[in-house]
């Protein structure tokens, strides 16, 4: 679905024609146009049903999450002690706060 959002806004921002885009990714998996390599960056990204893509004459980057409860077992065993002591004390923002830090 991502690579299909990307061709159509593509094809609408820069005028190229929808079929002639072809993709291919780079060393690291991320995905870029194989004939205008230089001439128009985007970046795709899922969660869930959602997917989101930016495009710029740049590289660019974007990131969407789908927000879930937290499972702090799992955030005790990547983040430090005190990280991990804040998480536990905050209760209604604990989701937007885990959020916040894995963004930044």
């Amino acid at each position: 679905m991502g690579e299909i959002l990307a061709r159509y806004a593509i094809s609408k921002l820069k005028g190229y024609s929808f079929k002639e885009l072809t993709f291919t990714t780079n060393y690291y998996g991320k995905p870029f146009l194989e004939s205008y390599e230089n001439d128009c960056y985007f970046n795709i990204s899922h969660s869930g049903e959602w997917v989101v893509c930016a495009i710029d004459k740049g590289h660019i980057g974007i990131n969407i999450e789908r927000i879930a409860p937290i499972k702090l077992d799992i955030a005790k065993r990547f983040f430090t002690d005190e990280e991990y002591q804040d998480l536990k004390k905050k209760t209604a923002r604990c989701n937007y706060s885990i959020s916040m830090i894995y963004g930044h």
